[in-house]
């Protein structure tokens, strides 16, 4: 339950938000990059709140850092550190996702007709 933005009641919603995925993408980024294990990171991200890893992992690690940026308008924050920054054309998307139908050993399992 949730406040209206008027102030007067509360409506039940469900929050989709994930959380936690950004502080795990900059942790294990900066970890490899600290062991060296690469020496380009590509962040499929347009969350500016990566940018003080990303600088961490430029700056003061010298290690090289490219940017697919699944929305519209890049971030210019993450762009300050990013040896590259394309965005994923919406065609290269579709071609990675899976068919609409797939099967397991539980069933069908069928894509969400609005995606």
């Amino acid at each position: 339950s949730m406040p209206l933005a008027n102030g007067k009641g509360n409506v039940e919603v469900v929050k989709t938000e994930e959380k936690k995925s950004d502080v795990n993408i900059a942790v294990h980024m900066l970890h490899d990059a600290y062991k060296n294990v690469y020496d380009l990171a590509v962040l499929v991200s347009n969350d500016s709140d990566l940018s003080e890893p990303l600088r961490i992992i430029s700056y003061e690690l010298g290690k090289k850092i490219g940017i697919l940026n699944p929305q519209n308008k890049p971030s210019r924050e993450l762009g300050k550190y990013a040896l590259f920054q394309k965005q994923i054309r919406v065609g290269a998307l579709a071609l990675c996702q899976f068919p609409n139908e797939l099967e397991d050993a539980r069933g069908i399992i069928r894509k969400p007709l609005k995606w």
